[in-house]
């Protein structure tokens, strides 16, 4: 009986050793990346005036939930800045889709 052949794309990876960067050349990329989108054009974010309802993208994220439990996620979002943002993921991903990226 024959081996069915193994996909391409499997084929080529066994041949081509993985290549990790060090430490250096992970922040030498850091940097690089940096001089096209500086930390401070992070800074001055503003909502912008089409922003969605962030209670609108809250409640659209209960989809799928168990509806009892939902007062209880709010309960833990409320516990602390950090617990809120942990919680409301969608907001966030939001909100950032609309600030420069570094690709």
């Amino acid at each position: 009986m024959n081996k069915p052949e193994r996909p391409s794309h499997l084929a080529a990876a066994r041949r081509e050793p993985t290549h990790y960067l060090t430490a250096d050349e992970r922040a030498a990329k850091g940097r690089a990346l940096r001089d096209t989108v500086p930390r401070a054009s992070q800074s001055g974010w503003q909502a912008p005036e089409d922003r969605r309802d962030p209670i609108e993208l809250l409640n659209e994220s209960n989809a799928g939930r168990i509806l009892d439990l939902v007062p209880i996620r709010y309960g833990r979002m409320a516990a602390s800045p950090f617990a809120f943002y942990r919680g409301s993921a969608s907001l966030m991903a939001a909100d950032l889709a609309t600030t420069p990226s570094s690709g």
